[in-house]
């Protein structure tokens, strides 16, 4: 055989034996992951928020997916006790009778997690001179038995009666609205609210119908706040600074319209929801809230 054809052979073998070992090498792709779905219940006033966080952590774990439902806060952690729900956000804490089913059903408590804060305001419409009101003047308009039914009553210039919007009563906005405002100044025990005040189905719908209507005032979450409205300020007592519900006033309390936002799980939750729970505890999650007007943990 000549020269060159023995040439040729060796290099069609070398050429042969780098593709087999290219084959060999090959990076195998990484197993698709299996569909994670998590039942998940939300109180409807952090809706956006908690679509906002779901939508986020989804992005980056494509194959978790959390099945919203809506309702407020008691809805949740019952659906969280009957197993309809592995993981609950909620704009309370757990009641007393909260905490003996969570027992009862496991033998030891749900576990909570501090996920960030909300804060409810009080809006009026922009042609109202009013621009801040003390927390006494909020109790006699909004309580049962309540001085205050005329806009004149508050020496601001404006005159009239004074329409009441809110929530519906059942939503958790009233009932922290009535928890922190509808109480006698005496001995702290609740009033209930006024009769007579509109409850209308949405927060959105609250704020929308004040921007409408002069004579109005309203309660709903402050990221529910435009430009069409007015948001008061609010004092401790006549004379008192008022303030404005601003990150630092809520975190710490100083805003008397703040709620905590929890995340509620059984025990033992599943490493996806605990997956999912340490998210939105973490930088990324908080990033969210923050971004959603909501304030976050620090």
């Amino acid at each position: 055989m000549k020269r060159p054809a023995i040439i040729l052979l060796l290099a069609a073998a070398l050429a042969a034996a780098v593709m087999l070992f290219k084959g060999c090498n090959k990076e195998e792709p990484a197993p698709k992951k299996e569909p994670v779905h998590i039942k998940a219940q939300t109180p409807d006033a952090i809706l956006p928020l908690v679509k906002a966080l779901a939508d986020a952590y989804s992005e980056k774990n494509p194959e978790v997916t959390l099945d919203l439902s809506s309702g407020n806060s008691s809805a949740g952690i019952a659906a969280l006790h009957s197993g309809a729900a592995e993981i609950s956000f909620s704009r309370r804490e757990l009641k007393p009778r909260e905490h003996m089913e969570s027992i009862k059903r496991w033998g030891s408590e749900a576990g909570e997690f501090l996920a960030g804060y909300d804060a409810l305001a009080v809006y009026t419409h922009p042609s109202n001179p009013l621009k801040e009101i003390s927390m006494p003047e909020l109790t006699e308009m909004w309580a049962a038995g309540g001085s205050i039914t005329k806009w004149d009553q508050l020496g601001n210039g404006f005159t009239g009666d004074i329409l009441f919007v809110g929530r519906v009563l059942t939503s958790d906005t009233s009932e922290v609205f009535a928890e922190s405002v509808c109480r006698n100044a005496e001995n702290g025990k609740p009033r209930g609210f006024r009769k007579g005040i509109s409850e209308l189905a949405t927060p959105a719908a609250v704020v929308d119908t004040v921007s409408k209507t002069p004579a109005a005032i309203g309660y709903a979450g402050m990221t529910y706040k435009t430009d069409a409205v007015n948001r008061l300020k609010i004092s401790s007592a006549k004379g008192q600074p008022a303030l404005e519900p601003d990150a630092a006033n809520v975190r710490s309390g100083a805003w008397p319209l703040f709620c905590r936002l929890y995340i509620y799980a059984a025990p033992g939750a599943s490493p996806a929801s605990q997956a999912f729970i340490d998210w939105c505890l973490g930088a990324e999650g908080q990033a969210v809230v923050s971004k959603q007007g909501f304030v976050p943990l620090k």
